[in-house]
């Protein structure tokens, strides 16, 4: 992978808690890097909005970079 590109993921589950897929974004390493954490939040919270559809209803993901969980 180029070291130029950026990549953020987070899993979709399904209403049993399954992990059925995947929602990803790569973007240019210029756009991502002052604020690298906005990008896994917006992908963190599509997703989530994506598995509520799904009948998903657990915990919200976390990420290492959330306030608290350092």
């Amino acid at each position: 992978m180029s070291s130029d590109v950026a990549g953020f993921a987070a899993p979709i589950f399904d209403h049993q808690g399954r992990i059925i897929a995947a929602l990803a974004m790569a973007a240019p390493v210029s756009r991502t890097q002052n604020r690298p954490e906005h990008f896994a939040v917006l992908i963190r919270d599509a997703a989530e909005s994506i598995s509520f559809g799904f009948g998903h209803a657990g915990a919200a993901l976390k990420f290492a970079s959330d306030p608290g969980e350092r």
